[in-house]
């Protein structure tokens, strides 16, 4: 290898250097650049090699190419006019500075190719020193860190390394004399440079004279060796075990001159191996001795011997007993190649094997059997003997097998469980960008099956479950496959499809689950809801299945009969379910629910009966949040108990203020909903009897509005609790009427004061053609006086809507076209309007 270097350390012929740096100085500078020079060439790092005044001394073959300049463009010019150490925290002075007195800088700057690119370079600043400590120049270390492929911890690591190793370190001529000798060379082995230089490399070798001389030829060859180890004598007499680093050494004329070497004493690592090997050697016999059946075999008469647990176990006896072919008859046909195929390995190679395979009984019993063996080397290296030891391992077998169904296969129905479902998507999805084509994702949810839980028990919930998987399995492809989710969900997984062969999966699905199931002799119909996703780039397992609950969720939610394929719209919808969802708590205690109340009018005299009290919700983030938007979700979770109770409270606190203030509002009354969680609410009656005292309001100026849906989900209880609340004097209101399914026998009964005509039929009075909704009013109209119920018209919004329901006979009517709903401060001010219209009429 040539050297490129700066002529102030250049060798002249007659061994001398030119330059201001002193003889000795000059020498060590020379020796100590080429020695690193060496090593970093040796694993391709970009070294140079500075002087004082940042002066360009040496660079090598990797710097040249991570700056693009050649050796002879750089040496002898400062690096500054290079823009190599651009960019410094510190002055370029202070760090040669620092280099002098620490002995090292570490830092990141810019550096400019010779193209013009910018590059970052993390370098490192090694001072060199003469025999006496004066600082010579300094060696640089850079790693281009442009791309991030070196982080700066290594650089730091690798140049730790350089610096720790170049302690121990010594040098020899061909003949193997020792010319150089380092201080950590004298800490290892104990001698002085003085008494080291000019002995023989082999005085430091422990060994007899074949070791010494075996050391001798390894530092005459003059190669790059790495982790050479022998035993090594220190002055003092003692031992140590030495890991050496060998590169070859140039003169100034790039002639071989000796070895260089890197010296580390691995005494203690060395001794911990052995500490390691005798106690794994001690685990192994321990376990060979635990293990019931033990072999021998003879390499060389092929002789064997057997204990009787061995032929116990192999199901060996008669005169094939203690022979190879008897036993590699024991073992399973399936097996046996695999068995031999490892026997020839062993006895070939030597060293250990294990071996798990099957046996097979003369009964026909099979048995899963694990085997060690081992070979014993004769005096010579050559195997002479196979030691081996086996162990029944059947019960094990069937433990790790049960497990292993465990951890993915569902217990009831024997499909594939969501550990596995994960596994396949993931699978899948990587197959799928590899080639381009989607996957599709279906969740299947049974409709109707916490009732048959309720009704028929849970066994009949299993038998069901067990039918459907039994059904969906027959109707997916040979390349789906088909897992249960959790309770009566279930997930089909299509491998490579797109929206139409889903769907066309989904439809099959579907029509095999409309056929009746048989639950203990009683046929039983039901259906399934289906979302469907289809991957994209970026989905993951835990998306798509997501994605498929929240399509499954709608089509749910909707009511539908048929499979839902995503969307991005039902995922904004889910997370604003979420987001609501965890808001929900704590929204009485944080204060951010207000009300506001609609006017109910009379018709006959066109004054104010009374209001319908409204809750919105003001979020301090996300604003207005509507009812239909947080209502329902309040009423999944429950939440809507405490938000009814405080609705309650404030409507009769309210109302109680109006009466006070405005003398067209003495008989003012209040409608208040009631959701079908509250009536489900044991503490209901005692919580109205109290907010009604607390307010001081007649109980007559209340009334209560439930839906036609809250009361036909159970009819008996909602009686129950309805007349109790009647008895009060409270009233009972059904809105939206017309628009659920209840049943007039059942309406007879209840103790109902008035009915809401839905808007949706007010709206129908104003459009041309439409022939249905003056018939429905009027004879809601009519029912409701035979019935001497009150009516409320709900969505009146035109003075034509007005006067037909004036001509119908309706009594009272609320909406837009008197006013919106109001805040309790705007309420007052209309119902202040309102009393000054009456005073000037």
């Amino acid at each position: 290898m040539t050297f490129r270097l700066h002529p102030l350390i250049q060798a002249m012929p007659d061994g001398s250097t030119v330059g201001p740096v002193p003889g000795a100085s000059r020498r060590s500078l020379r020796e100590q650049v080429q020695l690193r020079a060496a090593l970093f060439d040796a694993v391709g790092l970009p070294v140079f090699a500075v002087g004082a005044d940042w002066e360009m001394l040496y660079c090598n073959t990797a710097g040249e190419q991570i700056l693009g300049w050649d050796a002879t463009q750089v040496v002898g010019r400062n690096l500054t006019q290079l823009s190599i150490l651009d960019d410094l925290e510190v002055d370029a002075v202070d760090v040669i500075r620092q280099v002098a007195e620490n002995g090292s800088w570490t830092g990141t700057h810019w550096a400019r190719h010779s193209d013009g690119r910018r590059l970052m370079l993390t370098s490192r600043l090694t001072a060199l020193r003469d025999v006496g400590g004066q600082f010579l120049a300094a060696v640089v270390v850079s790693t281009d860190d442009t791309a991030g492929q070196l982080a700066q911890s290594e650089v730091h690591r690798l140049s730790m390394l350089v610096e720790s190793i170049c302690d121990a370190r010594y040098e020899t001529a061909l003949d193997g004399t020792i010319t150089s000798w380092g201080e950590g060379a004298e800490n290892l082995h104990g001698y002085t440079a003085d008494q080291a230089i000019g002995q023989k490399v082999s005085m430091l070798c422990a060994g007899g004279a074949a070791e010494k001389a075996a050391l001798g030829r390894l530092f005459a060859a003059a190669e790059s060796i790495t982790g050479y180890r022998f035993q090594g004598l220190r002055k003092d007499g003692s031992r140590c075990t030495v890991s050496l680093t060998l590169a070859p050494v140039y003169d100034d004329m790039g002639c071989l001159k000796g070895t260089t070497a890197i010296a580390l004493d691995v005494t203690e690592q060395e001794l911990l191996r052995a500490e390691l090997e005798s106690e794994r050697e001690r685990r192994r016999l321990a376990q060979q001795m635990a293990q019931i059946g033990t072999i021998e075999l003879n390499l060389k008469t092929g002789e064997f011997w057997m204990s009787d647990e061995y032929c116990r176990i192999h199901a060996l006896s008669g005169p094939n007993r203690y022979t190879r072919q008897g036993w590699m008859e024991s073992i399973h046909p399936e097996d046996r190649d695999y068995v031999e195929r490892e026997s020839r390995n062993l006895e070939r190679d030597g060293g250990g094997t294990e071996m798990v395979y099957r046996v097979l009984h003369p009964e026909g019993a099979l048995r899963w059997v694990a085997t060690r063996a081992s070979i014993r080397k004769d005096r010579t290296g050559t195997g002479d003997r196979l030691f081996g030891t086996t162990m029944d391992i059947t019960e094990r077998r069937r433990h790790e097998e049960a497990l292993k169904r465990m951890a993915y296969e569902d217990e009831l129905t024997g499909l594939p469980n969501r550990t596995y479902l994960n596994e396949h998507i993931t699978r899948a999805l990587a197959a799928a960008a590899n080639s381009g084509a989607a996957v599709g994702v279906m969740f299947v949810d049974i409709n109707g099956l916490q009732h048959i839980n309720d009704g028929m028990g849970h066994s009949a919930g299993d038998s069901m479950i067990i039918q459907l998987a039994e059904r969906l399995s027959s109707q997916i492809g040979p390349h789906d496959i088909i897992a249960r989710f959790a309770g009566g969900g279930f997930v089909i997984v299509c491998d490579d499809t797109n929206e139409q062969g889903a769907r066309a999966v989904a439809e099959r699905v579907s029509a095999a689950v409309r056929h009746p199931f048989n639950l203990f002799s009683r046929k039983i119909f039901t259906t399934v809801c289906i979302g469907i996703a289809l991957s994209e780039p970026g989905d993951t397992a835990e998306s798509l299945l997501d994605h498929a609950g929240v399509a499954m969720y709608w089509t749910k939610k909707a009511g539908l009969d048929q499979a839902v394929v995503f969307d991005e719209k039902m995922a904004a919808a889910a997370q604003d379910r979420l987001r609501i969802r965890s808001q929900l708590p704590g929204v009485v205690e944080r204060g951010e629910l207000q009300m506001h109340y609609q006017p109910i009018m009379d018709l006959t005299t066109g004054t104010v009966a009374g209001v319908e009290a409204l809750i919105r919700w003001h979020h301090p983030e996300y604003g207005l949040i509507s009812p239909d938007r947080f209502i329902p979700i309040a009423e999944e979770t429950g939440h809507i108990v405490a938000i009814g109770d405080w609705t309650l409270r404030r409507s009769l606190e309210d109302l109680c203020l109006w009466r006070h203030q405005f003398p067209n509002a003495t008989g003012l009354r209040i409608a208040v909903n009631l959701s079908a969680r509250q009536l489900l609410d044991p503490q209901l009656p005692d919580k109205v009897r109290s907010a009604i005292e607390s307010s001081g309001i007649d109980p007559q100026a209340l009334e209560f509005e439930i839906t036609e849906s809250v009361l036909m989900s159970d009819v008996r209880h909602c009686m129950e609790v309805l007349t109790e609340l009647r008895s009060f004097g409270i009233g009972i209101s059904i809105d939206d009427f017309g628009t659920g399914y209840s049943s007039l026998s059942y309406l007879s009964r209840l103790p109902v004061t008035t009915l809401k005509i839905d808007r949706s039929f007010v709206r129908g009075l104003d459009i041309e053609g439409e022939r249905c909704a003056r018939p429905i009013i009027e004879a809601v109209i009519s029912m409701a006086r035979a019935l001497d119920l009150d009516v409320v018209a709900e969505g009146v919004e035109t003075h034509q809507q007005l006067q037909h329901l004036i001509s119908l006979g309706a009594a009272q009517g609320q909406g837009y076209f008197w006013s919106p709903a109001l805040a309790p401060a705007e309420l007052a001010v209309w119902l202040e309007e309102q009393a000054g219209m009456i005073r000037h009429n």
